[in-house]
């Protein structure tokens, strides 16, 4: 019965980004990291998996200085503290901010003590959430260690019952349920008997349902069962299964499972081996005609004949194929006509694929084909082929409508004015700065990888620091005179007087009591506090203990969907405190979305593209062996600057490295651990290093490898002949997801480079 459960641990299962958080998880660590990718090395005891009742961690660095700062009996008159500087306008006067302060302390005492939680933690530990789930979780694993294991299970419930309130990660959910599910065994409590589990998987991302499949096929085989148990063969199922890479199914788990013959037929093309696809398909010829699992069986007939333009074509006029899948098909035919040098019947293929650009193909389907004949222009172009180009750009400027030859004519057009097609489109505007950088990069002139040079980045960051302070009083000016409330009215003065002062400590802190004011009586006070509290704490650890994630992004959506008269002024007071605590995630989340009243474009570009502006993250970036614009450009968009962000294909932290590239300390609490962005910075800068030493320079190569990896990059080179020109090869990336990347971060290092020499010396043109 118990094996049954393991993915009732899964319910309720909402998409949330890991927390940085006071506490480790050694469990989980291992969870995220990877270690559960493959049932044969799982060591299960008792049938459960080794270490998953280990205790947590709570970070040394934070517990001293939380010790230090809360052991004093003036808490906290220090006006070097964010925290301070804010919250006591924002509460009303000293006495409530002392009150404030002495909650949250007690909160900080259970945690250290390890005693019994507080009881109001253990009554709801969403009425004042500060460290309640840090409480509950650690709490719930001494009690497990003890052996009072229904006391265990209780707060692992109350935990998870509060999970959504109290931001716990789907992933986190999946373990915690997992535990709870093992204390009722130990305490001799029956467990439930559904087999109906599977759809507690469908919302983790890729990476985790991954490790969670392998802890089930791990748990079945140990018992002996089958892996599908009977009545859980549902559609749902087989889309989860199917997009496993490794689902560890056989012919005859999928013949005992009972899937209806759609989704048999799609599930088994792509999950049995390569060797039983041939008896698969005397079994399943025609294609499905469930759309999903129709695409499922077609990339199970490529797998047997991979590269057979013969066979992509004979499979493109099977009957019963769906629009989609048809053009999609004809596309792939094409690609490989051409790169055999087949021009002819490659184009004619491309044809097929373009007569239904106007059919019931999804948008997706279509812009693939799309950026086909597009690459097909780049191909023709590398191997001086005008006709065949010519042909090419005339077949998808006829067959494309609306949208799609909008699309088309702007993503092709580099192409057409190179090879001097007729009905090129002009250059496009270079004048705005950011329109210039995307010029150059499309063309291939973007600059080589290069070393640090000679900039001193605390000069400039300083400099962009108080122009950024700068801007933030003249925006807030503009807004509030836009409104012209009795609120804006109060703010505008407020926004004056704090602009009459000299620059420096004396209007930083007038900005900080300004933007306490407006937050007065709202219901931002507490998670704002908490997170300044938590940035203060982590400043006085040296930067070693981690702060909490930031709130702001989530506060910025609440006040932007709630559009209240005022709000707009509330998010540019957010804007304030990312300023003030150098949040540069919550940073760009207000400065994308608030009207930039009294600010030109360039002027925006200065919160878009934030720079540390001090702290051990500067230091590093300072004496990193790539040059800094490079390194933020890429931190911006893999992470938009969120140093314990986790996406949901694994990757890790500030620069989303995948874990197996970390060492073994990067799980552990302290300064090695991955959500330390400085701890990614080293790791990342020796990766892209190594691409800038593989690939000569070339940045387009030397990122198309860090995203996709280095065998994708040498794939597309060996296609394109091994001396293709940059803007070749950007075109001929063949992820769609890998080219835009590139194309991002070069546009963004353009900008970054900008920002850092006339950004920052200069006041930039108004333009509108």
């Amino acid at each position: 019965g118990r094996i049954r459960l393991l993915l009732l641990l899964l319910c309720c299962l909402g998409r949330a980004d890991t927390q940085a958080a006071v506490i480790v998880d050694p469990f989980l660590e291992d969870f995220r990291i990877g270690d559960f990718g493959d049932p044969v090395q799982i060591t299960l005891i008792d049938g459960w998996p080794a270490g998953l009742m280990t205790p947590l961690v709570i970070d040394p660095a934070w517990a001293q200085s939380a010790g230090q700062y809360f052991d004093r009996a003036d808490l906290p008159r220090d006006d070097s503290l964010v925290t301070w500087r804010f919250l006591t306008p924002a509460l009303g006067d000293a006495q409530a901010s002392q009150t404030w302060y002495r909650i949250h302390q007690a909160r900080v005492a259970a945690l250290l003590s390890g005693d019994v939680p507080p009881d109001d933690v253990l009554a709801n530990p969403t009425a004042e959430p500060f460290l309640s789930r840090e409480i509950l979780a650690a709490t719930a694993l001494r009690w497990a260690d003890s052996g009072a294991y229904v006391r265990a299970a209780a707060a692992i419930r109350l935990l998870l019952r509060n999970g959504d309130a109290l931001q716990l990660p789907v992933e986190e959910k999946f373990i915690w349920n997992l535990r709870a599910l093992r204390l009722d065994e130990l305490a001799g409590r029956p467990l439930p008997t559904t087999d109906h589990l599977w759809e507690y998987l469908l919302d983790l991302g890729p990476f985790d349902a991954a490790s969670g499949w392998a802890l089930w096929v791990a748990m079945r085989r140990d018992q002996g069962l089958l892996l599908v148990p009977s009545g859980a063969a549902e559609r749902r199922l087989g889309v989860f299964l199917a997009a496993r890479r490794s689902s560890w199914l056989t012919a005859d788990d999928l013949a005992a499972a009972g899937f209806d013959s759609d989704i048999a037929a799609g599930l088994g093309a792509v999950a049995l081996a390569r060797d039983e696809l041939s008896h698969h398909f005397q079994l399943y010829g025609s294609p499905p005609r469930d759309g999903l699992f129709q695409g499922y069986w077609l990339r199970g007939k490529r797998r047997l004949e991979p590269g057979q333009a013969v066979a992509y074509e004979q499979l493109a006029q099977l009957p019963g194929l769906k629009d989609g899948h048809r053009l999609d098909t004809w596309r792939r035919a094409s690609e490989n006509r051409l790169l055999a040098g087949q021009w002819d019947e490659g184009v004619d293929d491309l044809r097929a694929g373009l007569a239904l650009m106007n059919s019931g193909a999804s948008a997706a389907m279509k812009r693939k084909l799309r950026h086909w004949n597009e690459q097909a222009l780049a191909l023709a172009s590398a191997q001086d082929r005008r006709a065949s180009a010519l042909e090419i750009w005339t077949l998808g400027l006829a067959e494309m409508h609306g949208e799609q030859a909008d699309a088309f004519v702007r993503e092709a057009g580099y192409w057409a004015r190179r090879m001097d097609l007729p009905d090129a489109p002009a250059v496009p505007d270079t004048a705005a700065v950011k329109a210039a950088a995307a010029v150059r990069v499309e063309s291939g002139g973007a600059g080589d990888l290069r070393g640090p040079g000679a900039m001193d980045l605390a000069e400039v960051s300083d400099r962009l620091a108080q122009r950024r302070w700068a801007l933030w009083i003249q925006w807030g000016q503009g807004l509030a005179g836009a409104s012209g409330s009795a609120g804006a009215i109060r703010y505008r003065t407020g926004l004056d007087a704090v602009a009459a002062l000299p620059s420096g400590r004396s209007q930083y802190a007038a900005a900080c009591a300004l933007v306490g004011r407006l937050l007065h009586g709202t219901e931002f006070i507490e998670p704002l506090g908490e997170w300044t509290l938590g940035y203060d704490l982590a400043r006085l650890s040296g930067e070693v203990s981690l702060p909490p994630r930031t709130p702001v992004p989530r506060l910025e959506r609440q006040l932007r969907r709630r559009n209240r008269t005022d709000d707009l002024l509330l998010r540019h007071a957010l804007l304030a405190i990312c300023l003030a605590t150098g949040d540069d995630r919550g940073t760009i989340a207000v400065a994308a979305n608030l009207e930039a009243t009294g600010l030109s474009v360039e002027q925006r570009l200065l919160f878009l593209y934030p720079v540390p502006t001090a702290g051990a993250l500067r230091d590093a970036l300072a004496a990193a062996d790539l040059d800094v614009a490079l390194l933020l450009a890429t931190a911006r968009n893999e992470s938009l600057f969120d140093p314990a962000v986790r996406s949901r294909a694994g990757a890790l932290g500030w620069l989303q490295i995948m874990p197996f590239h970390y060492k073994e300390s990067a799980r552990s609490a302290g300064p090695s651990h991955w959500s330390h962005a400085t701890v990614s910075l080293e790791k990342a800068t020796q990766l892209l290093h190594g691409g800038a030493q593989r690939y000569a320079a070339d940045p387009y190569r030397a990122l198309a490898a860090y995203n996709a990896g280095p065998k994708a990059v040498d794939r597309w080179d060996r296609q394109l002949g091994g001396n293709a020109d940059r803007a070749t090869f950007l075109a001929w990336i063949g992820y769609a997801e890998t080219r835009r990347y590139v194309e991002k971060v070069l546009i963004d290092r353009e900008i970054y480079d900008w920002i850092m020499t006339e950004g920052a010396t200069s006041p930039p043109p108004h333009r509108r």
